[in-house]
């Protein structure tokens, strides 16, 4: 969190409106089992995550967006993201109407393999009304679709690789339509909001490309019920992702604020790097069209 405080020390009340970061913010992610990540599991309105975002969204007067690993009051732990507002809350994105002093939990519905040594699965997509905005938060494999192991033991799984289906499985899944982006087409959701720890395609990372396009395709790949209905309303989707690499695994970075509007070419309005770095938009903000991006 001290170098978080560091990276915010600079902006002030009115520098912005929502702060978005990644999945599981300030503990890392490759826990080995239960046990490793029990001291970490905090809970959501009073542990250290939920009081540094309170400080943070009260001196800076936005909503923050934060990972972290919760246990709840009945013991079970979770992936799960806060959403917390300031005490003041601006005119800004919709939110002028928020009042609650509680944080919005959210807890992830897909489990990434990682998760599942520890973790429960949130029970379903969610739409959070905020003032005059609808808003969906998803954390990282939401985006995908569920495991589709889920329903075999662990016996019949090693079982289904040993015979080569695994890869099956999953390209049956992929072509099934997204789950994610369909519920919140659904819901006529306005802002998508989703933190992530996306690992690195191999031959990307091996290369040193500033960018994941081929991450970054792949999510756009996932969005695109939201590209096919019928309102005229667009709908922004902020992807905060996370760098560098923890035992072994790299992480992509890529992340990014889009604007998709039915009938139209989505439009990138920020696009990060590999780096330690924020993007910000505004309206008045010179954008690129996806087909720009991937030029």
């Amino acid at each position: 969190m001290d170098r978080v405080d560091q990276l915010l020390a600079p902006y002030s009340a009115g520098d912005m409106d929502l702060l978005v970061f990644p999945e599981m913010s300030f503990t890392g992610y490759m826990f080995k089992d239960a046990a490793e990540i029990a001291p970490f599991l905090e809970d959501a309105r009073t542990g250290p995550t939920a009081r540094w975002a309170k400080q943070q969204a009260n001196r800076l007067e936005a909503a923050l967006l934060v990972g972290f690993a919760e246990r709840d009051p009945n013991g079970k732990a979770y992936n799960s993201a806060m959403l917390v507002y300031p005490d003041i809350t601006r005119k800004s994105v919709g939110l002028e109407r928020v009042k609650s002093k509680d944080p919005y939990i959210y807890h992830k519905h897909y489990l990434y393999t990682v998760d599942k040594t520890w973790a429960s699965p949130g029970p379903s997509f969610e739409v959070h009304q905020a003032g005059l905005c609808k808003i969906g938060v998803g954390i990282c494999m939401d985006l995908n679709f569920e495991d589709p192991f889920n329903d075999l033991s662990t016996e019949e799984v090693e079982d289904e690789k040993a015979k080569g289906q695994r890869e099956m499985r999953m390209m049956i899944k992929a072509m099934e339509p997204p789950p994610f982006a369909t519920y919140h087409q659904s819901q006529q959701t306005r802002l998508l909001l989703c933190l992530m720890n996306w690992i690195d395609i191999p031959r990307e990372n091996t290369r040193k490309e500033p960018h994941s396009l081929g991450n970054l395709s792949h999510w756009f790949s996932r969005l695109e019920p939201l590209l096919s209905g019928s309102s005229e309303s667009p709908v922004t989707f902020i992807a905060c992702n996370r760098i560098g690499s923890e035992r072994g695994t790299a992480f992509c970075g890529t992340s990014c604020i889009l604007d998709l509007v039915p009938g139209e070419e989505p439009v990138v309005r920020a696009l990060m790097r590999k780096d330690e770095e924020g993007c910000c938009t505004d309206h008045g903000k010179r954008v690129k069209t996806i087909q720009e991006v991937f030029g």
